[in-house]
């Protein structure tokens, strides 16, 4: 690919060249076309706008060629590079990565003087397109207000939302438009539905699961103007990292005036499951009410059964009721007990009605089956455990306060963030805690700091989406005892009349210099008595030696 950028000493020309690492001699191709992995030995420049965004599969190999200069630079997300196993540099002017791994995902920039150029690379891995594929797990459709909508006639505005699985990624895609979606929808049937606007086509969050990623895209404000229901879409992300994939779904509850006229055909008129939604792990009545669209034509010996689907079971009794007769124009209802698995993920499910019936005063059986979508939701157990609150604080000094919190459900939180509000000084403090998986725990804390004495009361908001995406907020209240700073007089009183001294140097008062005197003298006096013990004692021993010495 060619880049051309004018500069000061003229045009600065940078081909952007991709090579096939399973082709002999290198295969040149613009972004978005596909190799066959045959040459000719040419190559092909292409212009493009600079910041082109190219995308590559592991052990591909990187090609990129600039000209026009004298000298070059290389550098990826800022930090330049420099030749050495799979990276080479050839002259300058031609980097060449061998061998791509994901890590080598970034932007690659070649400078030549004060000239650059930028071009984003994406490095997918090898089985990102080819383990898995786009596919439609379920639908259901609702009025403005949110409630399921089971008939749709030409002319009738609803919201229809699609969950997806494309198993063809193995990371959530990050790139978003200005609507915060990751994905492009284009509507394809538009002989039967009407195309709502670019901003009432969006996306639930995406979630990823062990076979790719997970969620819904929602058409707002869709209008079925009647003929076939099948709602058909090409699909596209905003990273260009797969190829766009397309779409169909029947909505069996887009009915045209030719379904509904005299031919004796049995459909759901309602359904009912005691909620808007059905928590895992519960039991629930599921209620039919179906009708005959003949207006002439009674039916007779009618059997309604349900199949099931994962997530889904029978708690008691059959997945088959009789009606022994439905009058024309008639309607009745059909009761089954259910239970959803306590292990059911979040998402809509599909269940299947059929009918079997005859017509009043015939023999040959006629069947019919529609589908119904029940919405199965793991139960938010977000809980607060401990909260560690001081009894007492100093006026001036922060006193911190601490929240733990648990998810004992079993999906995940996402964008847990904390912040703290009251009447003290540092109201508005803010935590961004990410993501709590499932039997997870965690903490906020927070310093609470109070200028004055009093009762400082506090509430700690935490704020989460549930894996429906709904927001969600929960709060704690606190309170703590303020008390003023207490000085050094009060910790020391002192007596008013009393002068404090003042702090000299060390004087010795005359007492006692009397003192050491008295002290000194009377151990001379010691002394001086046993001095004179010692002297007297040896005159003695002397003169008894005399004595001794005349006697002999």
């Amino acid at each position: 690919m060619k880049m051309m950028r004018k500069t000061a000493a003229g045009l600065l020309s940078i081909v952007m060249a991709l090579s096939v690492a399973t082709s002999v001699t290198p295969v040149v191709f613009a972004a978005g076309e596909t190799g066959d992995g045959s040459s000719t030995g040419q190559t092909a420049a292409v212009t493009v706008a600079e910041g082109a965004y190219l995308t590559f599969k592991e052990g591909e190999t990187l090609q990129l060629s600039a000209q026009g200069g004298s000298t070059y630079e290389w550098t990826k997300d800022g930090k330049k590079l420099a030749s050495g196993g799979r990276v080479q540099i050839l002259n300058s002017s031609t980097l060449v990565i061998t061998g791509l791994t994901t890590a080598d995902s970034g932007t690659y920039r070649v400078s030549s003087g004060a000239n650059y150029y930028d071009v984003l690379v994406t490095v997918s891995p090898k089985d990102s397109s080819a383990s898995g594929s786009l596919e439609v797990l379920g639908y259901t459709v609702q009025d403005a207000a949110g409630s399921e909508l089971q008939k749709v006639t030409p002319g009738t505005k609803c919201r229809i939302v699609v969950a997806l699985r494309d198993g063809r990624f193995a990371e959530i895609p990050t790139k978003l438009d200005s609507y915060g979606n990751a994905v492009n929808i284009k509507l394809t049937s538009t002989s039967s539905f009407q195309t709502p606007s670019f901003g009432d086509l969006k996306q639930t969050t995406m979630k990823k699961t062990d076979k790719g990623i997970e969620y819904a895209v929602i058409f707002n404000d869709i209008t079925y103007v009647g003929g076939d229901n099948t709602l058909s879409f090409d699909l596209s992300y905003n990273d260009g990292s797969v190829a766009m994939a397309s779409q169909s779904v029947v909505i069996s509850q887009c009915q045209t005036d030719s379904q509904t006229g005299a031919k004796p055909t049995l459909m759901v008129q309602s359904v009912n499951y005691g909620g808007q939604s059905i928590e895992a792990g519960k039991t629930f009545t599921l209620t039919i009410t179906s009708y005959n669209t003949s207006k002439t034509v009674a039916l007779t010996d009618v059997t309604t059964s349900i199949n099931l689907p994962a997530g889904l079971m029978l708690a008691s009794g059959s997945n088959k009721e009789l009606t022994t007769q439905v009058a024309a124009g008639g309607s009745y209802m059909s009761s089954f007990q259910m239970q959803a698995d306590a292990s059911a993920e979040t998402g809509p499910v599909n269940v299947t009605v059929d009918y079997t019936y005859y017509i009043s005063g015939t023999s040959e059986p006629l069947s019919d089956s529609q589908t119904i979508t029940v919405p199965l939701v793991q139960p938010d157990r977000f809980t607060f455990t401990t909260m560690d609150v001081p009894t007492e604080a100093y006026a001036g000094e922060e006193a911190y306060v601490s929240l733990d919190f648990v998810n004992k459900g079993k999906g995940v939180l996402y964008n847990l963030s904390a912040e703290l509000s009251g009447d003290m000084d540092n109201a508005g403090q803010t935590q961004y805690l990410g993501n709590l998986q499932s039997g997870t725990e965690g903490s906020v804390e927070f310093g609470v700091l109070a200028s004055q004495a009093g009762t400082v009361s506090g509430v700690i908001t935490l704020t989460y989406e549930d894996v429906n995406g709904n927001a969600k907020t929960q709060t704690k209240e606190f309170s703590i005892s303020v008390m003023e700073m207490p000085s050094y007089d009060d910790m020391y009183p002192m007596d008013p009349g009393v002068d404090m001294p003042v702090e000299t140097g060390f004087v010795m008062p005359w007492w006692g210099w009397l003192l050491i005197v008295i002290v000194v003298v009377a151990v001379v006096v010691v002394v001086v008595r046993i001095v004179k013990k010692r002297k007297a004692k040896k005159l003695a021993l002397e003169l008894a030696e005399d004595e001794d010495d005349e006697d002999f």
